[in-house]
């Protein structure tokens, strides 16, 4: 199968003014040093090198557009039908000149059912809310292909307001920012753990 039929992008997912207004509650989310999973260890932990930037996670039972989101999900999984319980997660997410997030997946099986949580992700999501004219760089790349001089890839779509979404197996990866600051919103829907 090919790796770009189970991405899915939605333009104007969120209008100009929405995004700014996600963008101008940041102050609620409690921004912090982005963290990674401990490689072999269910623990978070900073790290330097691999991810550079700031979040904060969102209460889903406030925001004000997680019915629309989980419409979304909706949509999008009828392309796949992987097996969704009703957890969603939300994360702010801002990259400034230096910040970075290497090629990655967002579930690991090797943390998920060693220490035992209940769920995994299964969707992963990206919705863009800075314009994409405020900074450089930033590039969210979904990994097509490996090769001797590194990886290739897709790169998402950068206009303000749209919304991504693919299998959280997916290698991807966010490129350095080199000026400005790239604002988005990150969201994984889980689901019983792959078999």
């Amino acid at each position: 199968m090919d790796t770009l039929s189970l991405v899915r992008t939605v333009e104007s997912f969120f209008t100009k003014e929405e995004c700014e207004s996600i963008i101008d509650s940041k102050e609620r989310y409690n921004l912090e040093p982005a963290t990674t999973y401990g490689e072999y260890r269910a623990t978070n932990k900073v790290d330097d090198q691999f991810r550079i930037g700031n979040v904060g996670w969102i209460d889903v039972d406030s925001f004000p557009y997680t019915e629309r989101i989980k419409e979304f999900v909706a949509e999008y999984n009828k392309l796949e039908k992987f097996i969704l319980n009703d957890r969603l997660v939300l994360q702010f997410s801002e990259y400034f000149p230096g910040a970075k997030f290497e090629r990655h997946q967002d579930v690991h099986l090797d943390i998920t059912q060693r220490f035992g949580f209940e769920d995994c992700r299964k969707i992963s999501m990206t919705f863009q809310l800075s314009d994409e004219d405020e900074y450089t760089g930033g590039d969210l790349i979904i990994t097509t292909g490996i090769t001797d001089k590194g990886s290739t890839g897709y790169s998402i779509s950068r206009k303000q307001g749209s919304a991504t979404a693919f299998p959280s197996y997916y290698k991807h990866q966010v490129n350095e920012i080199k000026t400005g600051t790239r604002y988005s919103l990150v969201a994984w829907v889980h689901g019983p753990h792959w078999k």
